[in-house]
């Protein structure tokens, strides 16, 4: 199986309110995403067997502390979390064709105490302002974490263990099995009408792309084939003539 990173473009513009809980912001925000790839994939040719979004959220005192907007909200964010515990969800949804699973970790994470100086300095790195809570635990900011209770990945972004969990149980593997064969079949019937005299022009001028670009890939590795070929020729011509030199008596 091929895999591929896609970032969604989705606004992630939901408004928190309308849901009743973290883990159905995460899982909604989530679904969105896999759901403008999936489209836009489709809309490019393109049909994946599974799709595959993650959405983090970090909250503290019943508040969401998403992407800073600004050097002054990561600061105002660090400095909240300083010295503090706050949890971190992250919600998953994997796609397969029609079939959907959600699902949310999360993971309490404990900050040590921060000075001013820490925190600017940290932002001046530039790594808060795409990260969930203005910090990345895989980078810089993991060096203001005392603690965490919990799954590293999930604070991180995408829990790895209850992901490949998901994946494996039975009712997955089949939804991404059923896909990649109607995709395969997708592909198959395309091919089949290189031979039907049925076909429509469009379908015709398809084939004739594919075959020109063939005839043109197999010409230009031909050329190449016959290029090294040659190349392998006046080495070995030339090998052989230096052999004989040296071979050749010197006259006294």
């Amino acid at each position: 199986m091929k895999v591929a990173l896609c970032p969604s473009l989705f606004e992630e513009n939901l408004d928190p309110k309308a849901f009743d809980n973290f883990s159905d912001f995460v899982e909604e925000t989530a679904l969105q995403k896999v759901l403008e790839v999936e489209k836009r994939l489709k809309d490019n040719g393109n049909n994946p067997d599974v799709v595959i979004g993650a959405d983090t959220m970090v909250t503290l005192d019943g508040k969401m502390f998403g992407k800073p907007t600004s050097e002054q909200e990561a600061y105002d964010m660090l400095k909240s979390l300083a010295g503090r515990s706050h949890t971190v969800y992250t919600g998953v949804v994997v796609k397969a064709s029609d079939n959907v699973v959600k699902f949310t970790e999360n993971t309490d994470v404990v900050f040590g105490a921060l000075d001013d100086e820490q925190i600017k300095g940290y932002i001046a790195t530039g790594e808060p302002m795409d990260k969930a809570g203005g910090y990345g635990i895989q980078g810089v900011g993991g060096t203001f974490v005392e603690k965490i209770n919990g799954d590293y990945f999930t604070v991180v972004g995408l829990p790895l263990y209850r992901l490949c969990s998901v994946l494996y149980e039975p009712s997955t593997l089949l939804h991404i099995k059923e896909a990649a064969n109607r995709r395969k079949d997708s592909i198959s019937e395309k091919f089949s009408k290189l031979y039907d005299p049925d076909s429509t022009k469009q379908e015709f001028s398809w084939h004739q792309d594919c075959l020109a670009t063939y005839i043109s890939e197999e010409k230009i590795r031909r050329q190449e084939i016959a290029l090294h070929k040659k190349d392998e020729e006046e080495v070995s011509a030339s090998t052989s003539k230096a052999n004989v030199e040296e071979l050749t008596p010197k006259p006294t």
